[in-house]
């Protein structure tokens, strides 16, 4: 289990239970995090090292360490692996999310998205669903070629999204909603749950 704390007291992990703390990296302004095989993806919100995304070798839980950095070229907000060795990192200050070679580290598309900051998930075989809070969006993307399928309206503030098969859930941290759709964009339900609903995951049963 990866836990990103935006807090520097050493005591923050007592507060979980059944949880136990087996190492600990400082990573100024560490914020999304996604895990490939042996390597976690960090990515950085705005902070005085300007770090853009850390990569960490988590093979050995209890030492993990960093072995590289890249600066996507602008102020990054979650990423996501798709199965093609493709990461998608979308961005804090700008309508588009860029498309890297998680091998070579280089840019190879980039999709127009909705107000900043976006959030990114995969469905099973070849869609990318991008959230705009900002902009009460939902992006039905081609992964392949890059083509946005649909656009649907979700509530404002809508920004995290989980998938799981054809199910797509979006959570508004401003409405307090969730919004479950299909992967071909009809909503399913739409529901107040909360003053503000901040994430959202998916569990079967």
């Amino acid at each position: 289990m990866l836990i990103v704390s935006e807090s520097l007291d050493d005591n923050t992990h007592k507060s979980a239970r059944n949880v136990k703390r087996v190492s600990r990296l400082e990573l100024p302004g560490a914020g999304q995090v996604t895990v490939e095989g042996k390597y976690a993806y960090v990515g950085h919100i705005t902070n005085k090292d300007r770090l853009g995304t850390s990569i960490l070798d988590v093979s050995d839980p209890w030492r993990p360490k960093v072995v590289g950095r890249f600066d996507p070229g602008f102020a990054a907000h979650d990423l996501a692996f798709s199965s093609d060795w493709r990461v998608w990192v979308t961005a804090a200050d700008r309508r588009s999310v860029t498309i890297f070679d998680s091998r070579t580290r280089r840019p190879v598309a980039r999709v127009a998205a909705g107000a900043p900051p976006q959030h990114v998930a995969f469905g099973p075989i070849r869609e990318a669903f991008v959230t705009s809070g900002y902009g009460s969006s939902l992006e039905i993307v081609d992964r392949s070629s890059g083509r946005i399928r649909r656009t649907v309206h979700v509530p404002y503030g809508s920004f995290n999204v989980a998938t799981f098969g054809s199910f797509v859930v979006t959570s508004s941290l401003l409405r307090g909603t969730v919004t479950e759709l299909t992967d071909e964009g009809r909503v399913w339900m739409k529901r107040r749950v909360a003053p503000a609903a901040r994430s959202v995951a998916v569990a079967t049963f």
